[in-house]
């Protein structure tokens, strides 16, 4: 088993929490945590929780999610990032939080779990509870660190191969942690996490709002203005997305395409570099890499996405 200190900060995104009262009265703390998401439930529609118990009918693991949460999820879901670590003690327990990014590139939280322990059977418990929850609609891509119990269990409940485990968004992790070190530690007491969590979240979420209010009263700087294809982007894509199709815009000014006697293959080269060919129609390369990314409303339409005019390159 590896110690919080041991686990390097960036390949996490859970703070560990010590799940019992001053008093040691881990039971009452339990009733204290079922309370608050019975209270949560009621005062807010879309309110989603479970709870599973051990074989003694004790507390286990508890997940819970919000409206707003599985919204962001069916607009963002595509990638989902699950982190977690090892226990340190008995009295402690790793909170795992699934997030992904928004269209701002920021972090979005789309549900959280405080778990006893990282057997398969739980996190298989986990990952049902999460699918249940967001009505079974599958992410593309799941990324999770390497552990056994965590392998198995994906395998059994997400069919498929655009599940993958093995790897660790650093930059999801950095930015969570980043932010939640400011909210969160490891002497908090279970009632007081759920209070703080929630801050948290509240906090994110209005970054975002500020963020979009930010976007719909301001232009992205656009560097090709007599680019209709960069002008109609700078009009519909937050202006984190923009820079980026901006910088692979400007860099493949560099580059010149010549078909080759095969319709579907082109050379493509830069200044730098040989000549390489790529197969298939390069009209459709932008709005394949982008369409789910931006405002989840907009994509580039088809007709426009023309990086260079072939004839002339020739």
């Amino acid at each position: 088993m590896r110690s919080y200190k041991e686990t390097k900060p960036e390949h996490k995104a859970m703070i560990f929490i010590h799940f019992s009262e001053p008093d040691g009265d881990v039971s009452w703390s339990c009733c204290c945590n079922a309370k608050w998401l019975r209270d949560q439930s009621i005062s807010k529609p879309g309110f989603f929780f479970d709870i599973e118990l051990d074989d003694e009918r004790r507390i286990h693991s508890v997940f819970w999610t919000d409206a707003v949460m599985i919204s962001n999820y069916t607009k963002f879901g595509d990638f989902v990032s699950f982190d977690t670590t090892y226990r340190t003690n008995d009295t402690a327990r790793p909170l795992g939080i699934f997030v992904g990014f928004n269209h701002h590139k920021c972090t979005t939280i789309f549900g959280a779990a405080l778990m006893y322990d990282e057997t398969g059977k739980y996190f298989k418990w986990l990952f049902e509870t999460f699918l249940k929850c967001v009505n079974h609609i599958f992410s593309k891509t799941l990324m999770t660190y390497q552990a056994p119990a965590i392998t198995l269990a994906i395998r059994d409940v997400f069919s498929g191969d655009e599940f993958t485990a093995g790897k660790t968004t650093t930059q999801l992790s950095e930015q969570l942690n980043e932010f939640a070190r400011h909210y969160l530690n490891s002497s908090m007491h279970v009632s007081e996490l759920m209070r703080r969590f929630q801050s948290m979240v509240v906090d994110l979420r209005f970054n975002e709002k500020s963020r979009d209010f930010y976007m719909q009263h301001t232009i992205p700087a656009n560097n090709f203005k007599n680019s209709s294809l960069m002008s109609h982007a700078a009009s519909v894509f937050t202006p984190q997305i923009f820079n980026e199709i901006q910088h692979e815009f400007e860099a493949g000014m560099t580059y010149t395409i010549k078909k080759t006697l095969d319709v579907e293959q082109y050379f493509c080269s830069s200044f730098q570099e040989t000549m390489r060919i790529f197969s298939g129609s390069c009209k459709l390369i932008l709005v394949q890499r982008w369409e789910n990314e931006g405002t989840p409303e907009k994509t580039l339409i088809e007709e426009e996405v023309v990086w260079f005019d072939i004839e002339r390159s020739m």
